[in-house]
């Protein structure tokens, strides 16, 4: 359920102009503000972006089955992957095991 406190914090916020500094994520040229995946959910998104079966789903009104389609598929021959991340210059590693 959505506080309506929420709502009106936020309409106070842009009615007042006040800017806050938020982070911004990018991979090579591309950048990101509200969401990343990575490991398996990104591995689904990107396998689900270039189906050919996404766009006959979403044309049914049924474009949230295109995901389950593709998770299916992910599932089946994901393995796990390491990450070396660079945040605020600091190298970071994540080691997968598998």
């Amino acid at each position: 359920m959505v506080n309506l406190m929420d709502y009106k914090k936020a309409l106070e916020r842009i009615l007042m102009g006040k800017q806050r500094k938020i982070d911004v994520g990018r991979i090579d040229e591309e950048y990101c503000i509200t969401v990343v995946g990575i490991g398996l959910d990104g591995k689904v998104a990107e396998v689900n972006n270039i189906s050919k079966y996404k766009k006959w789903f979403n044309f049914i009104r049924l474009g949230a089955l295109s995901y389950v389609l593709s998770f299916l598929q992910v599932l089946l021959k994901y393995r796990p992957v390491n990450i070396q991340l660079n945040v605020d210059g600091e190298k970071l590693v994540f080691l997968m095991s598998g």
